[in-house]
Order: C-alpha cells, then structure tokens, then sequence
C-alpha cells in the first residue's frame, strides 16, 4: 500500500496507490474514512434525515398492522401497491443515505430519482386505483401503457389538488435524471480538479476510483435527500392514515401524534433546505 499526505484528508488515494489484490478491502477502507468527514461536516442535515427515517419506520409500522377488508380488486390492488412502493422508497432512501456519506456523488441521483418514481405511482394510485391491477399484474402492458413518467403527471394534474404536486415531482425527476443519465456533466461529479503548485503548470482532472469528499457536492445531495425524505413522507402518510381510520380506529389517536410530528418535520424540512440555498 502506497504512502499517503497526512495533509491531505479530504483527498482520496488514486488506485495506482493501491494494493490492488485487495481491492475491495482498501476502497472500503477510504469509504469509511469519508464516512467520517461527511458526517462531521454536514451533521444537521443528517440529523434531519434521520428524523425522516424513524417517522417513516414506524409508517411501515402501522400500515403492517392493518387487516384489510375490502371487495374493490382495484382498491385491494392499489392498497397492496402503496406498500411495495413505501418500502421500496424506504429502502432507495437508505441506500441513497450510504452512497451520499461514502462520497459517491455520482450515484447518490439513481436511488434519489427511484423514490420519486415511488412517490409519484402512491399519489397515481390513490387517484386510480384500478390501475394497480395492470401495474401488479401485467408488467408488460404497464409498461407500454406508462413508459415514461409523463403519463402519470398528465393524468394526475388534471385534479386541482395534486397540480402543485406534480410539478414539484416533474422538476426533481428531471434534475435527477439529468444527473443520473452518462453524460458528461453527470460523470464530472466523479472527477476531482487539483492545482500543480509549480511555476506554469496547469489544471488536471484525475478521475477518482472510489468514493470522494467533497464538501460542496455533499451538501448539495444532501439537500436532495432531506427534502425527498419529506416527499415520500408525505405521500405515504396520506392513504396510511385513511386506512387506519376505515379499519383501525384505535390506532387513530397514536396516528394522529404522529401526523402532529410528520407536519412538524416537513415543515422544518422545508426551511432547512431554503436556508441550504442562501
């Protein structure tokens, strides 16, 4: 294993400084010490995040506990939907909360856009739940039928109550799509610039095997995360709390706690991001 500047904590080892028959072992080694520097830099917002998790953990508690009761197949279908989507964007939060703290950026886009496809088909289905018996059962047919996430919007903003919404979830979709995608501005978030300290020299670009620490980049992900972790929260809280109310009516007053605290969060987290931007 090659020597590395002390000075230097915030810069990753280049591979060709590394032992390479231990590849692995070493890149984990360096995600752990960026591991360190993320939190240390940006403890508020992970602090925010973590609210967000333990607010919807326990979401998933409450809607595991339902016993539902219902003749509708598309409303039975649509039910059983939200629930895969809420724990599939329960887990993209998670894996996008790893990914940011070990500094690939780069990657950080792909798991932030899968939660706001979740978001987007919880707020389609409460509005046509017959639909989820296509998406369940015909994957095929959903597919020619919503190949893109257009579809869903155009038939979404139709109703008053979701325009707002749908706007707010097409311009994250498409910033994080233009950031998930290989292209070149996408692929830049893993290139480090450094400066030679000679007499005439010039810029280089190294791109970086491995995670990065960058303190820039990792707030402006990190706002990303917060504020998605406040979306699905919110789209998830919405059916949840009806289907408690149809079916579990001693749950309502813990619910209604909870929802107390989820409001109180989303609003924090609102603010929170809008100071991220001053």
């Amino acid at each position: 294993m090659g020597s590395k500047d002390k000075s230097a904590p915030d810069e990753p080892r280049w591979l060709c400084d590394m032992n390479t028959s231990r590849i692995n072992e070493e890149l984990d080694a360096d995600d752990e010490r960026i591991r360190g520097l993320s939190r240390t830099e940006a403890p508020e917002g992970f602090a925010l995040f973590n609210e967000a998790m333990g607010l919807f953990s326990k979401l998933l508690l409450f809607y595991e506990h339902v016993s539902i009761k219902t003749s509708e197949e598309g409303r039975l279908a649509a039910l059983e939907a939200h629930h895969l989507l809420m724990i599939d964007a329960f887990n993209s939060l998670r894996a996008a909360y790893k990914v940011l703290l070990d500094g690939y950026y780069a990657q950080v886009s792909l798991l932030l856009r899968r939660g706001i496809e979740c978001a987007l088909r919880m707020y389609f289905f409460r509005k046509f739940p017959d639909e989820a018996l296509l998406y369940l059962g015909n994957s095929d047919a959903w597919h020619n039928k919503y190949r893109t996430e257009e579809p869903l919007r155009k038939r979404l903003e139709k109703f008053d109550d979701m325009r707002e919404m749908v706007d707010m979830l097409r311009g994250r979709y498409h910033t994080l799509s233009d950031l998930a995608h290989t292209t070149a501005r996408a692929l830049a978030l893993q290139v480090i610039s450094t400066q030679k300290k000679q007499k005439g020299a010039t810029k280089r670009h190294v791109v970086a095997a491995g995670g990065t620490f960058d303190p820039a980049r990792l707030r402006i992900f990190q706002t990303h995360l917060v504020e998605e972790a406040g979306i699905v929260l919110h789209a998830s809280t919405e059916l949840t709390y009806a289907l408690l109310q149809e079916h579990e009516p001693t749950w309502l007053e813990s619910l209604e706690k909870f929802k107390l605290a989820a409001g109180k969060f989303v609003k924090e987290t609102k603010a929170w991001v809008e100071r991220q931007g001053e």
